[in-house]
């Protein structure tokens, strides 16, 4: 990479590369934006959401999740990157899905924003241009056992497989707007195509566990995933430079245990818990990195979700816990619902925590 392009890759990222989580390990490939957890959920449970996809982020965190049984929905997650260190870097998370049949659809958009900057000289024309990276997903999976109508019993069985299509892209300013030693230089422009792909098991049981005033018994389940983003191998291209980062291959697998206790005919199931372990592998030009972590998180009585969790990187200079808390607004008579959700999340020592939130809207399109 150039000086110049590094000076202005700087003011866009200098206070990711510190924050603690999966993108500090892909720091030096192309397109960070790539690597920050889209939800508040996911994040409050230690970035263990692709072995529990559900929700309007699904496509994100695991292509194979837009299969799983879900209404349709929408969501968005706004929040700063790296607060107390580079004030103005804000991320956009925007997420829907559709759930048709044995089929599901997905579509994705991030955005991290460094906002304008301005410059000009002496009995000049002020400019003003903005940096940003980009990315843009559209996906769809298929549930085997459903598409083709597997008699699984009393088991609640699914074996979902997904892909996404992704594409990739970045925009500095001009080296005159951030203030490099050149002077009305081009800015900065790349881009790349690649794909997503991964697979989920489903298994779980009705069990009766005595009289809770409702027919329906409750449940225990478990489920093992799998993911691998950028598929097939890209490099960010830059237009203007004869230069090409590489896009990190990043290997995600995990395994889930969930139960749904003492089933309510007003409210739903009382008490829904699940206790998901992930690890990520992403590796780069220069290196492997491995992520662990490992997400509780506990509903009650479908409408307080409560969340913590605890993720580690092996190299050692990432240890720390996140935590987090869900409103969900669905009665039981309703065809629509809505939830709200927030996690805390560390960044390196000194710096303060990152607060996100997280909005979705789900509606039963197709009951």
């Amino acid at each position: 990479m150039t000086e110049r392009s590094r000076l202005l890759l700087s003011v866009l990222l200098a206070g990711i590369l510190l924050c603690p989580g999966p993108a500090n390990a892909v720091s030096q490939a192309g397109a960070i934006v790539d690597t920050f957890s889209p939800s508040a959920r996911g994040m409050a449970m230690a970035h263990t959401g692709g072995v529990v996809p559900e929700g309007p982020f699904a496509l994100r965190w695991n292509p194979a999740g837009l299969a799983l049984d879900q209404p349709t929905s929408i969501g968005v997650t706004y929040n700063e990157l790296a607060a107390g260190f580079a004030e103005g870097i804000w991320i956009l998370h925007l997420g829907g899905t559709v759930k048709f049949g044995a089929f599901g659809l997905g579509v994705y958009f991030a955005r991290i924003d460094a906002g304008d900057q301005e410059s000009g000289g002496t009995g000049q024309e002020p400019t003003s241009s903005g940096s940003h990276e980009d990315a843009l997903r559209i996906g769809g999976a298929v549930d085997v056992f459903d598409l083709f109508d597997v008699d699984t019993g009393s088991n609640q069985i699914d074996l979902t497989i997904g892909a996404g299509v992704k594409h990739l892209g970045v925009e500095y300013a001009p080296a005159s707007v951030t203030q490099d030693l050149g002077s009305g230089s081009p800015g900065v422009e790349a881009d790349a195509w690649t794909m997503d792909a991964g697979a989920l098991f489903r298994f779980g049981r009705f069990v009766d566990l005595g009289s809770t005033g409702s027919p329906s018994p409750s449940y225990l389940g478990m489920r093992a995933s799998i993911a691998y983003d950028n598929l097939v191998e890209s490099d960010l291209e830059f237009e203007d430079a004869d230069q090409s980062d590489p896009l990190p291959s990043r290997l995600r697998y995990g395994l889930a245990f969930e139960a749904k206790l003492f089933p309510n005919p007003t409210v739903g199931d009382l008490l829904q818990v699940i206790l998901a372990y992930e690890r990520l592998d992403s590796r780069v030009e220069d290196g492997d990195t491995v992520f662990n972590g490992v997400g509780l998180e506990i509903a009650v009585a479908n409408t307080l979700i409560l969340r913590g969790g605890s993720h580690e990187d092996e190299l050692g200079d990432i240890v720390g816990g996140t935590y987090g808390a869900g409103l969900r607004i669905a009665p039981g008579s309703w065809s629509w619902g809505v939830q709200l959700d927030y996690a805390n999340r560390p960044q390196a020592t000194g710096l303060d925590r990152i607060h996100m939130f997280t909005v979705g809207v789900g509606y039963d399109l197709f009951e």
